[in-house]
């Protein structure tokens, strides 16, 4: 099974672990575990099918590369990508490769 094809599977406590510490107010490990949760269900409920195999698969791998795998990033990376194929079905002014801008616009 390809990476892209089914929803991974994240260690969620240990994904939360810590967050006491951490520098998000009001969050501790049974708010990121719910947070975790939520978005999983999301995920099973239909939205992973919604995301675009290429996109599902760099987001699963930028997930996994950035410490415990969180399915917030891993919704948050998909969200964003979806939205950029978005824009750039309706722009012609919109970047062409996925990660690159270029802030300079060619005139004349």
């Amino acid at each position: 099974m390809m990476v892209a094809d089914g929803i991974p599977t994240f260690d969620v406590r240990q994904t939360c672990r810590g967050t006491e510490v951490a520098i998000f107010p009001g969050r501790n490990m049974e708010t990121c575990i719910q947070s975790e949760q939520s978005v999983l269900e999301q995920l099973r409920e239909g939205g992973w099918a919604g995301f675009a195999a290429p996109d599902r698969a760099e987001c699963v791998g930028l997930a996994r590369m950035s410490g415990p795998p969180s399915y917030v990033e891993l919704i948050t990376c998909l969200e964003m990508r979806r939205d950029m194929r978005r824009i750039r079905a309706t722009s012609p002014d919109a970047p062409e490769q996925t990660g690159t801008t270029n802030s300079r616009r060619k005139t004349g």
